[in-house]
């Protein structure tokens, strides 16, 4: 889930009534549109975009009763069904929608989207005397990935030079060329009260990147364990000069030997931490240059990282922590931590996916999933309460 934009802060403005005021269809239009606005602010505020029910597809074969056009294998069937996008608005499919794929075969392999949208009969432009206007919806087919006001339906992944026919996948759940793909639609739901953003570090070590699947994991957990906090789709990998580095709430960092050095970038994560930032130094085992590395950053930062007491807001919310996960080597984990700078020995995130025996219980993957919920938590209590200050 990427981040959801909160409601615009602008006051609403309804009519006066009054008597003998005249209504013409310009104020009726208001009343109505003051309405509508309210529920639009009530569903952006307490729910997320996406589907409601139905919206399936299916291929369109040559028995299928349809035009001849759509029988050459690129034609798809859309169901009747109930979106809801971004700004609250409702878009219902009540028959089914006959769509083809006009697309040529490319040098690369290249995905297409199957997408439905809202539309405003007002803003179509048409002309009516008909007591009664029927809200619309566009069904299309795009080759980039839908804007905020989109809902995928599905999408299909063709290869490179082949011709483009469609087809059933042999496994619905791992879809290849040429098969509906539905894993990426985004179900209607509560909305969480924040959506977390986190990235790995790049930096001179080359082990940066030992833990950046098990990030992915971590924030996938986010749905079933505490749904209030929901992570971003996809973990970023990003280096302290990107110009984005703001964006995030959490920046991971780990490696063997070396953390960073350049005194340009410590000052760029000096800022970054001032304003909410935290920062998560996870130490491999037996990573010992790397940890001292990471001491000395950590002093050049600012920070004095000390053990965290029993009423450490880490060890509290949400998921209530005495002594701490297990690591993989079936040593307990010690955390250190000052302020939005907090380190690990024992490889924290090592215990949020699955290693390559399958040799991680599930109670050392849950306690450890729990345990970085909680730094997430914390991160997103740390940017929120900063910001609101500034």
């Amino acid at each position: 889930m990427s981040h959801l934009p909160t409601p615009a802060i602008n006051p609403f403005e309804r009519l006066n009534a009054v008597d003998g005021l005249l209504i013409n269809a310009e104020r009726w239009l208001k009343v109505q549109e003051y309405h509508r606005q309210r529920q639009n602010l009530h569903y952006q505020a307490l729910h997320t975009p996406g589907i409601v029910c139905g919206l399936g597809v299916k291929l369109i074969t040559p028995n299928s009763p349809v035009p001849e056009v759509y029988k050459d294998g690129r034609g798809i069937q859309v169901q009747p069904g109930i979106a809801i996008d971004l700004q609250g608005n409702p878009i219902i499919v009540p028959q089914p929608q006959n769509l083809h794929i006009n697309k040529r075969p490319q040098k690369d392999s290249f995905t297409v989207y199957v997408i439905v949208d809202y539309r405003d009969p007002k803003d179509l432009e048409v002309s009516s005397t008909e007591e009664m206007l029927q809200e619309k919806f566009r069904l299309d087919i795009k080759v980039r990935p839908p804007n905020n006001l989109e809902i995928e339906i599905c999408r299909i992944v063709f290869p490179a030079n082949k011709d483009i026919k469609i087809t059933l996948a042999q496994d619905i759940l791992r879809p290849g060329y040429n098969n509906l793909d539905f894993r990426h639609r985004q179900l209607a739901t509560i909305r969480p009260q924040q959506t977390i953003k986190i990235a790995q570090l790049r930096h001179s070590d080359r082990a940066y990147g030992e833990n950046f699947a098990n990030l992915d994991y971590l924030l996938k957990a986010t749905t079933g364990l505490y749904p209030q906090l929901q992570g971003c789709q996809s973990v970023e990998l990003v280096a302290v000069s990107d110009p984005k580095l703001q964006e995030y709430d959490l920046l991971y960092l780990t490696g063997q030997n070396s953390t960073i050095e350049d005194p340009r970038e410590i000052a760029v994560l000096q800022q970054y931490l001032a304003t909410g930032g935290v920062l998560l130094i996870d130490g491999l085992i037996d990573a010992n240059n790397f940890n001292q590395s990471a001491l000395a950053l950590t002093k050049k930062l600012g920070y004095d990282l000390k053990p965290l007491s029993k009423t450490n807001y880490l060890r509290r919310q949400p998921f209530l922590f005495a002594a701490l996960p297990q690591s993989f080597h079936n040593q307990p984990l010690q955390m250190v931590g000052d302020r939005g700078v907090i380190m690990i020995y024992g490889n924290l995130a090592s215990l949020w996916g699955l290693d390559e025996n399958l040799s991680l219980s599930r109670e050392q993957i849950r306690s450890g999933q729990e345990l970085g919920i909680n730094i997430l938590h914390y991160a997103w209590q740390r940017r929120c309460f900063t910001q609101l200050q500034h």
